[in-house]
């Protein structure tokens, strides 16, 4: 932490501040770049273009088990790498193109409502902080905080963790 006049600096600007010295320094825009784009038209291609696939019915159950999956990976992409970042007004400088994309949220199966409440005001109004931060309490079956209740299977959730924090967004719709 940064001491200024004896007074401890806000850690949040100080970390803004520094995002933006970082953008600015290096001539960068903050918000979504060609690449960005060209993951938002393959990740909503993909997802949409296994789905059709899925619905032509042209396929062996094997192969439309391997779509689904592909399709799933897809809509994980959407989430994580156009809703995020659109919800949180990140994407674009252009309000309407945030709300737009932001509905992609719904496409995946989550609410885009919900999930500003969950995650840009109470997650990083109180990141990690046990009771308050949601993110901590996704599944029984994962430990995340130490001052979680501490279960015996916790001691193999390294094992597991990835295979129970891919299924937790079915919380969501439970």
């Amino acid at each position: 932490m940064i001491f200024a006049a004896g007074e401890p600096a806000d850690f949040g600007d100080d970390v803004k501040r520094r995002v933006a010295e970082y953008f600015e320094s290096r001539h960068l825009s903050p918000k979504a770049n060609a690449s960005m784009v060209i993951k938002t038209i393959v990740m909503l291609g993909v997802t949409f273009g296994a789905y059709g696939m899925i619905l032509s019915n042209q396929f062996t159950p094997l192969q439309m088990l391997g779509l689904a999956v592909v399709m799933g990976v897809g809509t994980a992409g959407i989430g994580f790498g156009i809703s995020h970042d659109a919800l949180h007004g990140a994407y674009s400088s252009r309000p309407w193109l945030n709300r737009v994309l932001g509905f992609s949220f719904e496409l995946a199966g989550a609410s885009g409502y919900m999930w500003k409440i969950t995650h840009n005001v109470i997650h990083h109004t109180y990141p990690n902080v046990h009771g308050l931060d949601e993110d901590l309490e996704v599944s029984p079956l994962l430990r995340l905080s130490p001052q979680a209740k501490l279960r015996p299977i916790h001691r193999f959730q390294h094992l597991y963790a990835a295979a129970a924090y891919s299924l937790s967004t079915l919380n969501w719709v439970s």
